[in-house]
Protein backbone atom coordinates (compact mmCIF):
# COMPACT_ATOMS: atom_id res chain seq x y z
CA UNK A 1 0.00 0.00 0.00
CA UNK A 2 2.59 2.49 0.90
CA UNK A 3 4.52 1.90 -2.42
CA UNK A 4 1.50 2.79 -4.59
CA UNK A 5 1.20 5.95 -2.35
CA UNK A 6 5.10 6.65 -3.02
CA UNK A 7 4.56 5.96 -6.74
CA UNK A 8 1.42 8.66 -6.86
CA UNK A 9 3.50 11.00 -5.16
CA UNK A 10 6.72 10.66 -7.38
CA UNK A 11 4.37 10.78 -10.62
CA UNK A 12 2.61 14.12 -9.04
CA UNK A 13 6.07 15.87 -8.28
CA UNK A 14 7.09 15.06 -12.17
CA UNK A 15 3.56 16.11 -13.76
CA UNK A 16 4.51 19.40 -12.14
CA UNK A 17 7.79 19.65 -12.70
CA UNK A 18 7.29 18.88 -16.57
CA UNK A 19 4.42 21.65 -16.42
CA UNK A 20 6.44 24.20 -14.58
CA UNK A 21 9.44 23.71 -17.55
CA UNK A 22 6.49 24.47 -20.01
CA UNK A 23 5.68 27.33 -18.37
CA UNK A 24 9.34 28.69 -18.31
CA UNK A 25 9.65 27.93 -22.33
CA UNK A 26 6.45 29.60 -23.06
CA UNK A 27 7.79 32.88 -20.85
CA UNK A 28 11.16 32.37 -22.77
CA UNK A 29 9.98 32.47 -26.41
CA UNK A 30 6.73 33.98 -26.02
CA UNK A 31 7.17 36.52 -23.58
CA UNK A 32 10.74 36.85 -22.49
CA UNK A 33 11.70 40.03 -20.55
CA UNK A 34 15.06 39.48 -19.71
CA UNK A 35 18.00 41.09 -21.79
CA UNK A 36 19.93 39.88 -24.37
CA UNK A 37 22.35 37.25 -23.94
CA UNK A 38 26.50 37.56 -24.00
CA UNK A 39 26.84 35.08 -26.50
CA UNK A 40 24.02 36.51 -28.64
CA UNK A 41 25.87 39.94 -28.40
CA UNK A 42 29.73 38.64 -29.49
CA UNK A 43 27.61 36.58 -32.40
CA UNK A 44 25.56 39.61 -33.93
CA UNK A 45 28.80 41.63 -33.68
CA UNK A 46 30.61 38.86 -35.66
CA UNK A 47 27.41 39.23 -38.38
CA UNK A 48 27.79 42.89 -38.61
CA UNK A 49 31.16 43.11 -38.45
CA UNK A 50 31.43 40.47 -41.82
CA UNK A 51 28.75 42.27 -43.91
CA UNK A 52 30.20 45.85 -43.19
CA UNK A 53 33.63 43.76 -44.31
CA UNK A 54 31.91 42.90 -47.55
CA UNK A 55 30.12 46.20 -48.23
CA UNK A 56 33.94 48.03 -47.66
CA UNK A 57 35.31 45.95 -50.56
CA UNK A 58 32.56 45.58 -52.93
CA UNK A 59 32.93 49.65 -52.41
CA UNK A 60 36.51 49.79 -53.20
CA UNK A 61 36.13 47.79 -56.13
CA UNK A 62 33.20 49.77 -57.41
CA UNK A 63 35.43 53.25 -56.62
CA UNK A 64 38.53 51.36 -58.11
CA UNK A 65 36.88 50.14 -61.42
CA UNK A 66 35.41 53.63 -62.19
CA UNK A 67 38.47 55.44 -61.18
CA UNK A 68 40.63 53.67 -63.53
CA UNK A 69 37.71 54.68 -66.52
CA UNK A 70 38.14 58.06 -65.73
CA UNK A 71 41.78 58.32 -66.08
CA UNK A 72 42.32 56.20 -69.06
CA UNK A 73 39.84 59.01 -70.78
CA UNK A 74 41.57 61.66 -69.40
CA UNK A 75 44.90 60.44 -70.74
CA UNK A 76 43.76 59.92 -74.00
CA UNK A 77 41.89 63.36 -74.34
CA UNK A 78 45.28 64.80 -73.19
CA UNK A 79 47.11 62.68 -75.82
CA UNK A 80 44.46 64.14 -78.45
CA UNK A 81 44.63 67.85 -77.61
CA UNK A 82 48.85 67.75 -77.66
CA UNK A 83 48.77 65.52 -80.95
CA UNK A 84 45.85 68.11 -82.15
CA UNK A 85 48.28 71.08 -81.52
CA UNK A 86 51.47 69.37 -82.69
CA UNK A 87 49.94 68.63 -86.18
CA UNK A 88 48.48 72.12 -86.11
CA UNK A 89 51.64 73.39 -86.07
CA UNK A 90 52.99 70.98 -88.93
CA UNK A 91 50.63 71.62 -91.54
CA UNK A 92 50.44 74.98 -90.89
CA UNK A 93 54.11 75.82 -92.10
CA UNK A 94 53.07 74.34 -95.12
CA UNK A 95 51.74 76.13 -98.25
CA UNK A 96 50.46 73.09 -101.08
CA UNK A 97 49.11 69.46 -100.08
CA UNK A 98 50.68 67.56 -103.23
CA UNK A 99 49.15 64.07 -102.17
CA UNK A 100 46.05 62.41 -101.92
CA UNK A 101 44.44 64.61 -104.36
CA UNK A 102 41.54 66.36 -103.36
CA UNK A 103 37.99 64.44 -102.19
CA UNK A 104 40.32 60.87 -101.79
CA UNK A 105 40.80 59.49 -98.26
CA UNK A 106 44.76 57.78 -97.23
CA UNK A 107 47.17 57.07 -94.41
CA UNK A 108 49.33 59.88 -95.49
CA UNK A 109 49.78 62.96 -96.34
CA UNK A 110 52.72 64.99 -98.31
CA UNK A 111 52.82 68.51 -98.83
CA UNK A 112 54.97 71.16 -99.26
CA UNK A 113 56.77 74.08 -96.84
CA UNK A 114 57.03 77.67 -97.47
CA UNK A 115 61.20 76.90 -97.57
CA UNK A 116 59.80 73.75 -100.19
CA UNK A 117 60.62 71.18 -98.57
CA UNK A 118 58.67 67.74 -98.81
CA UNK A 119 57.29 66.93 -95.78
CA UNK A 120 55.47 63.52 -94.94
CA UNK A 121 53.13 62.53 -92.54
CA UNK A 122 52.96 58.43 -92.33
CA UNK A 123 52.22 55.70 -89.46
CA UNK A 124 55.13 53.75 -88.10
CA UNK A 125 53.79 50.57 -85.84
CA UNK A 126 54.60 51.28 -82.16
CA UNK A 127 55.79 47.17 -81.45
CA UNK A 128 55.92 47.97 -77.57
CA UNK A 129 52.53 49.39 -77.38
CA UNK A 130 51.09 47.13 -79.57
CA UNK A 131 51.90 44.15 -77.41
CA UNK A 132 50.06 46.39 -74.27
CA UNK A 133 47.47 46.73 -76.29
CA UNK A 134 47.13 43.75 -78.19
CA UNK A 135 46.14 45.52 -81.21
CA UNK A 136 48.35 47.23 -84.16
CA UNK A 137 49.24 50.73 -82.59
CA UNK A 138 51.00 53.27 -84.39
CA UNK A 139 53.26 56.27 -84.34
CA UNK A 140 52.41 59.59 -86.37
CA UNK A 141 55.97 60.41 -88.59
CA UNK A 142 57.13 63.64 -90.01
CA UNK A 143 59.39 62.64 -92.92
CA UNK A 144 61.06 65.96 -93.91
CA UNK A 145 63.21 65.68 -97.37
CA UNK A 146 65.23 68.63 -98.61
CA UNK A 147 64.77 68.69 -102.35
CA UNK A 148 67.79 69.84 -103.30
CA UNK A 149 69.25 66.23 -101.88
CA UNK A 150 66.32 63.68 -101.26
CA UNK A 151 68.41 61.54 -99.27
CA UNK A 152 68.98 63.86 -96.51
CA UNK A 153 65.91 63.46 -94.63
CA UNK A 154 64.80 64.06 -90.62
CA UNK A 155 62.01 62.38 -89.08
CA UNK A 156 60.11 63.31 -85.94
CA UNK A 157 57.05 61.73 -83.56
CA UNK A 158 54.20 64.19 -83.47
CA UNK A 159 51.56 61.74 -82.24
CA UNK A 160 51.61 58.35 -80.25
CA UNK A 161 48.56 55.71 -79.19
CA UNK A 162 47.74 56.12 -83.14
CA UNK A 163 44.82 53.49 -83.86
CA UNK A 164 43.75 55.23 -87.29
CA UNK A 165 44.55 58.20 -88.69
CA UNK A 166 43.53 58.94 -92.22
CA UNK A 167 43.59 62.58 -94.13
CA UNK A 168 41.02 63.90 -96.62
CA UNK A 169 42.22 67.00 -98.44
CA UNK A 170 39.33 69.48 -99.83
CA UNK A 171 41.43 71.26 -101.74
CA UNK A 172 45.43 72.23 -102.27
CA UNK A 173 44.59 74.58 -99.12
CA UNK A 174 42.54 72.15 -96.59
CA UNK A 175 42.10 68.43 -95.05
CA UNK A 176 40.34 66.72 -92.78
CA UNK A 177 42.04 65.22 -90.26
CA UNK A 178 40.43 61.95 -88.78
CA UNK A 179 41.60 60.05 -85.86
CA UNK A 180 41.61 57.52 -83.17
CA UNK A 181 43.90 57.52 -80.32
CA UNK A 182 44.13 53.66 -78.14
CA UNK A 183 45.65 53.58 -75.24
CA UNK A 184 45.09 51.67 -71.49
CA UNK A 185 42.06 49.62 -73.27
CA UNK A 186 40.18 52.59 -74.00
CA UNK A 187 39.41 54.77 -77.10
CA UNK A 188 39.17 57.78 -78.40
CA UNK A 189 38.02 59.62 -81.51
CA UNK A 190 38.29 62.76 -82.61
CA UNK A 191 38.03 65.06 -86.49
CA UNK A 192 39.56 68.35 -86.94
CA UNK A 193 39.57 70.27 -90.34
CA UNK A 194 43.16 72.04 -90.49
CA UNK A 195 44.01 75.06 -93.29
CA UNK A 196 47.66 75.52 -94.04
CA UNK A 197 48.51 79.11 -92.91
CA UNK A 198 51.03 79.85 -95.85
CA UNK A 199 49.08 78.86 -98.64
CA UNK A 200 47.37 81.88 -100.69
CA UNK A 201 43.54 82.82 -101.58
CA UNK A 202 43.51 81.01 -104.55
CA UNK A 203 44.60 77.81 -103.53
CA UNK A 204 42.19 77.09 -100.18
CA UNK A 205 39.23 77.61 -103.33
Amino acid sequence: MWCEVLIARLLSNLKNNILEEQQNLKRTFFGRKTGVTLLELIVASFILAFIFQIGIRVWHHFIGKTSDTLTKRLYLQMEARKSTINLFKELQEGIEIVSPSPGSTFHYLVYLNYVNQVKLISLEKDQTKSNQEKKEIYKAIVSTKNSDDPADSAKKVIMENVLELNFTPYSNGGVLVNTTLAGGGGVYSFVNFVRLQNVTADDQD
